[in-house]
């Protein structure tokens, strides 16, 4: 129920700020973000790096709502609201999110067991990776914008 509840609450966070009116533009972004989510658990399904927990729902079912619900909703959220201003304010929005986020996964993982890491993976290998998911994703919705598609 938890991952339940953390996916409702970002979607009430997109609803609170509105992100639905750029939806469009993100899509390509999203559909990335997702795709990458997916060959983890392609590459990494004999030794992964880390799990999701679950008591009251099957794990295939909470990494199918993490996959394709939880991370597009996180994902959505940070594009549609990057400031336009500048790159220094860009750079801001970027470390504020990164640093958010590893804060709500170490208590994800050790307040609320919602995620269990493995293989040497910790809090601060998960630093580089929301570093890399939205940098990237940022990226990609800017360049698919700058071609025109």
């Amino acid at each position: 129920m938890k991952h339940i509840a953390m996916v409702l609450i970002l979607l009430l966070l997109n609803i609170k700020y509105k992100t639905w009116n750029k939806f469009r533009a993100n899509v390509p972004s999203l559909i990335y973000v997702t795709l990458i989510n997916c060959f983890y658990y392609i590459f990494c399904r004999r030794k992964l790096l880390w799990e999701f927990q679950t008591e009251d729902i099957s794990l295939k079912k909470v990494r199918l709502i993490q996959t394709f619900i939880g991370t597009p909703l996180i994902t959505q959220l940070f594009l549609s609201c990057v400031p336009k201003q500048s790159k220094k304010l860009k750079g801001l929005y970027l470390f504020s999110w990164v640093i958010s986020s590893t804060i709500m996964e170490w208590f994800a993982n050790k307040k609320f067991k919602m995620v269990t890491f493995y293989n040497g993976w910790n809090t601060k290998w998960s630093v580089m990776i929301y570093l890399k998911m939205y940098l990237f994703s940022y990226l990609h919705k800017k360049i698919h914008l700058l071609l025109g598609y």
